[in-house]
C-alpha cells in the first residue's frame, strides 16, 4: 500500500514555476522633499512660504495623494485646504514629481521669542507606502510673539510693517 503524496505533472510544473520567475511586486513609494523656505523664522504678521517637492518614487499609482500639515500653535495655513489641514495632491503616476507652494501665517499674540516645529507628511489612504522614511519634512525655528506696541523696538521691521502689525493685532484682539 503506498502512503505518499500522488502529484500530477501539472501540478509538479505550477510548484516549481515561481521558483526562478523573477516577481515584480508593485509599491507606492511617496517623498516630500523641502525646496525652499520664504524666511527662516516667523515674525507676526509676516508669512513663510514653503516649497515643497513630491514625488512618488514607486512602481504602482498613487490615487489620492495628500500633504498633511501639523502646525506649531500660533501659526496658520493660508489658502486652500480641508478641515483637517491636508492638502489634495493631483494623482502621481510612478516616477511623476511636483512642486506645490504652502504659505503659514503666523497668528494670535504673546510676548517673546519661543521654538516652533511645523511638521509636513504626505500619505495616500488609497495604497500603502512601504518605504515611509522618506514622507516627512520636519522644520524648526524661532518665532517672535509680540504684545500691542512692542514692534517699534524691533530693528528689522519697518515703521509701515509695525503700524499694519498694530492693525492687526487689533482687529484680531
Amino acid at each position: 500500500m503506498y502512503t505518499g503524496l500522488v502529484t500530477t505533472p501539472q501540478a509538479q510544473w505550477m510548484d516549481t514555476s515561481w521558483a526562478w520567475r523573477p516577481q515584480l511586486r508593485c509599491v507606492t513609494d511617496l517623498q516630500l522633499e523641502l525646496v525652499s523656505k520664504s524666511a527662516p523664522d516667523f515674525n507676526p504678521g509676516r508669512r513663510v512660504t514653503y516649497t515643497i517637492r513630491y514625488r512618488n518614487n514607486g512602481t504602482r499609482w498613487s490615487y489620492e495623494p495628500k500633504i498633511i500639515v501639523a502646525l506649531n500653535s500660533g501659526l496658520a495655513l493660508s489658502g486652500t485646504f480641508d478641515t483637517t489641514g491636508a492638502i489634495d495632491l493631483p494623482m502621481l503616476t510612478p516616477g511623476q514629481t511636483g512642486e506645490i507652494a504652502i504659505t503659514v501665517d503666523k497668528r494670535g499674540s504673546g510676548s517673546g521669542i519661543v521654538n516652533y516645529t511645523n511638521i509636513f507628511t504626505i500619505s495616500d489612504t488609497t495604497t500603502t507606502d512601504t518605504l515611509t522614511g522618506n514622507n516627512t519634512i520636519t522644520d524648526t525655528g524661532l518665532m517672535r510673539l509680540f504684545k500691542y506696541n512692542e514692534c517699534i523696538e524691533v530693528t528689522d521691521i519697518s515703521q509701515v510693517e509695525c503700524e499694519a502689525l498694530m492693525d492687526l493685532y487689533t482687529s484680531t484682539n
